[in-house]
């Protein structure tokens, strides 16, 4: 199941993101941090779709033309 969304550009900005229940949020606010993280991390030259596990929960991306789709899901989750 998707938790969390977010769109940005590939320099940092952030366009869009879901709006997460309160009882998610507190349970996430770590796990989407280090999402952020990676989503810092992410350049031209990066791998354009990728899945990243933590703990009980997936991190995956797909980009194109600048622009970045990241999901927070939990590990059962396959795109």
């Amino acid at each position: 199941m998707i938790l969390s969304t977010q769109i940005s550009r590939l320099d940092g900005l952030m366009l869009c993101a879901s709006v997460d229940e309160e009882q998610d949020e507190q349970a996430l606010s770590e796990v989407k941090s280090q999402a952020r993280q990676v989503l810092r991390k992410l350049g031209k030259n990066s791998e354009p779709q990728a899945s990243i596990e933590a703990r009980d929960h997936t991190v995956q991306w797909v980009f194109v033309f600048f622009v970045c789709c990241l999901s927070l899901g939990s590990s059962d989750l396959v795109v």
